[in-house]
């Protein structure tokens, strides 16, 4: 009697897979985990599967091809368009393993349904369920900046709870808020309180701030020892402001 291999991870359908395939999925793979850590990864038909907002990305493998499913039917027609080399089949794009430029291709095309759809998620859905999601769900060349403020919060402060308030990361000390901080397409603005701002006002001069917000240019390095002094201030005096979202 044959033996059955069942197939309920990425791993086990990897090792189902014989070269050149095998080498092109683990790429793909690891791409998506790198480029996309955002994604959730599931397994569907012992084929893996990434959710995509409301999409999805569904990878199979063949011999010679590497195949791409999703329902978004306009972007692989695009695909195909720009890319006359590539296959396209009813909710997937087909592309030989041996074709130069099938890697660049797939790439394009996974990096193009995430753009769509992941961002048409978060403006859907509107909420964050953790500093993790918010700062995942961020644009990317904020994503440094965020997690560099982050960790000196928790530095500084390491018994601080962390949580979303007003749908933003917020920290807490002794049940008085100590800093909340949120990111728009050109900044981080971080919210430390009246009596902060106003102590730190000389050193927070070269940025625009208001009487409880200091806004830090995304252009710019983050001034993390300004940044320290806030939170170590905020830590001594435990802020008694109520805050509000920064933007």
């Amino acid at each position: 009697m044959a033996t059955i291999t069942l197939i309920r991870t990425p791993i086990d359908y990897i090792n189902s897979l014989k070269e050149p395939g095998k080498s092109w999925l683990v790429e793909l793979l690891e791409y998506l985990d790198t480029k996309h850590p955002q994604l959730v990864s599931l397994m569907y038909r012992q084929r893996p599967m990434y959710k995509v907002g409301s999409s999805y990305l569904y990878i199979t493998v063949s011999q010679s091809f590497i195949s791409i499913h999703s329902i978004d039917e306009d972007i692989l027609a695009e695909m195909k368009r720009v890319h006359p080399k590539a296959r396209i089949g009813k909710q997937y794009l087909k592309l030989k393993l041996t074709e130069p430029e099938t890697k660049p291709i797939m790439y394009e095309l996974c990096d193009s349904i995430v753009k769509k759809h992941g961002r048409a998620a978060q403006k859907r859905n509107g909420k964050y369920n953790s500093v993790d999601e918010y700062i995942l769900m961020a644009d990317p060349k904020a994503r440094n900046a965020l997690h560099a403020i982050r960790e000196r919060i928790l530095t500084i402060a390491p018994t601080a709870e962390e949580g979303i308030r007003y749908n933003i990361p917020a920290y807490k000390l002794g049940g008085q808020q100590i800093a909340n901080f949120s990111v728009n397409n050109e900044s981080i603005g971080l919210r430390a309180g009246e009596s902060c701002i106003a102590y730190y006002k000389e050193k927070l001069m070269p940025y625009k701030h208001t009487k409880d917000t200091v806004s830090f240019p995304l252009s710019r390095s983050m001034p993390l020892d300004i940044i320290d002094d806030m939170i170590r201030f905020n830590s001594r005096n435990n802020a008694k402001e109520a805050t509000q979202p920064a933007f």
